[in-house]
């Protein structure tokens, strides 16, 4: 059996916010499932902004609440820059210009 490859993508917040009580300037997110896709319907339309923060949060590894706390500025460059990993990839390189994609276990959030 071939070992599973994850696709990430880390994200440098214009501002810190608090993740299990520790201050976070980082986020890791990695590609949804379709079962993530379901849950985030039954919230709310999917691209709805209660839609989109419960996906967020559930490819980042963190709490909806937690979520919350992101400028307006890193949710509209998390739009973009999260597409790839949605089947969003308008290039076909599976890049999100200006992140950095790379290989690797599950997301989580980190304080660098």
């Amino acid at each position: 059996m071939a070992e599973e490859v994850t696709q990430v993508i880390t994200y440098d917040l214009s501002k810190p916010i608090k993740v299990r009580g520790v201050e976070t300037k980082k986020l890791t997110f990695i590609e949804p499932t379709l079962g993530d896709l379901i849950e985030g319907e039954a919230i709310g339309e999917v691209g709805s902004s209660i839609f989109t923060r419960f996906l967020m949060a559930r490819m980042a590894g963190i709490e909806i609440d937690e979520m919350s706390q992101i400028t307006m500025r890193d949710y509209t460059a998390l739009n973009i820059k999260l597409a790839p990993l949605l089947g969003n990839d308008d290039e076909g390189d599976g890049k999100a210009d200006g992140a950095n994609s790379q290989s690797s276990s599950p997301a989580k959030p980190t304080n660098d």
